[in-house]
């Protein structure tokens, strides 16, 4: 996902409590999981350099805005949006090849088209 709809208000009632550093690290926790599309590595470690954090902090902003499962570290609504986003692509993906079958069997049949 290149795209993804920053909604402020709620950004803000959420990292109201952190340093700038952390939201920082949070941000970029929620960058990484748009642009893959998928739950964060369950590496702590591996996180924290990734964002740029130490491990402690990162892992106090997994723990505080993420849920761990087999997969990996989760966001709730991140999940939302990205099920939203492939769901759109899956529709704009439908009514595409509809339409080229349909621009397909009109151009294949043997009806003259009458012009005034």
């Amino acid at each position: 996902m290149h795209y993804y709809q920053h909604h402020i208000g709620d950004f803000i009632k959420a990292t109201a409590r952190l340093s700038d550093t952390q939201a920082m690290g949070y941000l970029r926790l929620l960058w990484m999981y748009y642009d893959s599309e998928k739950p964060l590595k369950p590496d702590i470690k591996v996180l924290a350099f990734q964002i740029g954090a130490t491990i402690e902090e990162t892992e106090m902003l997994l723990e505080s805005f993420f849920w761990l499962a087999e997969s990996g570290w989760h966001h709730t609504r991140c999940d939302k949006e990205i099920e939203d986003y492939r769901q759109f692509l899956s529709k704009k993906s439908s009514a595409g090849k509809a339409s080229a079958e349909r621009k397909k069997n009109i151009s294949t049949t043997n009806a003259q088209q009458v012009f005034n």
